[in-house]
């Protein structure tokens, strides 16, 4: 799948010269626009697009309008011109208002956004995750003790909740006690509406409403019993102790508001993140009978034993790592990053306006072929090392950075991504050395959601009992 319009590449600049070519316009009924195949499979829209029309393309959907720079090269491009050309605020500005806070990290920018990100980190770190890892392996397994065996379930909505559990507990020390369900429905309007992947509207039901009170009020409760009850949050969590010691650059301290505005972030964003991508890793397992007995063997030496392995172990399985990796390409929870244009600039010969909304379709490199051989085939070995014991995760250079981009890049790439890769491969590689898993999908064929990112549909179902291994 070579593509024409890459042999006829110019050179990208930034200027604000010149008319450009038209934008053309990407396929749509006059109606809808193309809201149909965003809201069915946005990533193969996409792909469809970039080969049909090349790396810009105008999307209009449901009143709205989007530039979608696609591809390596707009990858390459954004990278580059990042600081200068694009601004996450107007895209993420929903997050702060409703929250009230203007600290929210995803939707900053400049100084501030840097200073803030550096005093998180430490709270995402290796050795942070490392320290509390054996207790989000127990938090796990008791998990799954509960899961009744030859009964039905879904299995996304099961990886959700227990993607919450652990990560609250081991971000927090405070396990979520309330209403999974309410907090499942803020967490995935919030995170939906506040990119435009739902209509903002739906942060007026009624439903939201019930669901923010529920989740916001566990999060105050928190913070009242801490500010008066030193032993209500671990002193050993990072991310509680960043957030109480963290000045601005006026030097005054995060409001409580402020604190809310993050301290939700382990809850809900390992819900709707985690939830869907162990979803999609265990899914192509269960297709996958070479790979499934690899990564099963790794899961067994592993979590076989009452003792938890060490972070690092987990963390250079090859198995573990490369079907994360080759899940992370074929079937991406991030596809885009929205952005806004902050002025005029030229891009492959066409003219973005300073105020366009833009989705950077990073995605699309993951299924061209002059990076990924058979690029529709999930096949975990081509992440694999050949030689040496270096992590699966370290750089190949054999894929140029723009080929394979699973948690962003430059100054907002995902926080969480160590968090995010250590959370999804214990799910699932406990789930299968504890359990014989039987999928209740006939066909094979997974039939995604998109609430608000991809994920396989909750009405897929598996049975479990005890595996003899």
């Amino acid at each position: 799948m070579l593509l024409e319009h890459q042999s006829k590449k110019k050179e990208i600049h930034a200027s604000g010269n010149g008319m450009g070519k038209k934008i053309p316009v990407a396929d749509g009924n006059r109606l809808f626009g193309s809201a149909k195949p965003l809201l069915t499979d946005p990533l193969e829209f996409f792909l469809n697009q970039y080969k049909k029309h090349g790396p810009v393309y105008e999307v209009h959907a449901l009143g709205r309008r989007y530039v979608i720079l696609a591809g390596p090269e707009a990858t390459r491009f954004f990278k580059t011109n990042s600081a200068k050309l694009f601004d996450a605020r107007p895209i993420y500005r929903h997050y702060g208002k409703d929250l009230n806070s203007d600290h929210v990290l995803v939707g900053m920018e400049g100084e501030e956004h840097a200073r803030f990100r550096r005093a998180l980190l430490p709270a995402f770190s290796k050795n942070a995750i490392g320290e509390q890892y054996p207790q989000m392996v127990d938090t796990i397994r008791n998990s799954l003790d509960l899961i009744p065996e030859n009964k039905e379930f879904s299995v996304v909505e099961e990886y959700s909740k227990m993607a919450s559990l652990s990560c609250g507990e081991m971000m927090t020390g405070c396990p979520f006690n309330r209403s999974m369900k309410k907090l499942s429905t803020f967490a995935r309007i919030f995170l939906g509406a506040g990119v435009g992947g739902f209509p903002g509207f739906m942060r007026l039901l009624p439903k939201y409403r019930m669901a923010r009170h529920t989740t916001l009020g566990f999060l105050k409760e928190i913070l009242n019993r801490a500010s008066v009850d030193d032993s209500a949050f671990p002193k050993d969590r990072d991310l509680w102790k960043i957030l109480e010691e963290y000045r601005k650059i006026d030097g005054s301290p995060l409001s409580k508001q402020d604190k809310l505005a993050n301290l939700h972030m382990p809850y809900t964003n390992s819900l709707v993140y985690v939830g869907s991508l162990a979803g999609f890793l265990l899914h192509f397992l269960l297709q996958s009978k070479t790979a499934f007995n690899h990564f099963a063997k790794e899961a067994r030496e592993l979590f076989g034993t009452e003792q938890p392995p060490q972070l690092d172990e987990v963390l250079s399985a090859p198995w573990l790592n490369a079907s994360l990796m080759e899940t992370q390409r074929l079937q991406p929870i991030s596809l885009s990053a929205p952005r806004v244009a902050t002025q005029d600039f030229s891009f492959m010969g066409y003219q973005i306006k300073k105020g366009d909304p833009m989705l950077i379709a990073t995605a699309v490199a993951h299924y061209l072929p002059e990076f990924f051989d058979e690029p529709e085939v999930w096949r975990p070995s081509r992440f694999i090392q050949k030689a040496g014991n270096r992590d699966v995760f370290t750089d190949n250079s054999q894929i140029p950075p723009e080929a394979f981009v699973p948690f962003g890049f430059d100054r907002h790439t995902c926080i969480a991504s160590t968090l995010v890769r250590v959370v999804t491969i214990t799910l699932v590689a406990q789930m299968i050395e504890k359990y014989k898993i039987t999928s209740l999908n006939k066909t094979g064929e997974l039939k995604l959601l998109i609430a608000p990112f991809p994920s396989p549909h909750p009405k897929w179902k598996i049975k479990v009992e005890r595996s003899n291994n």
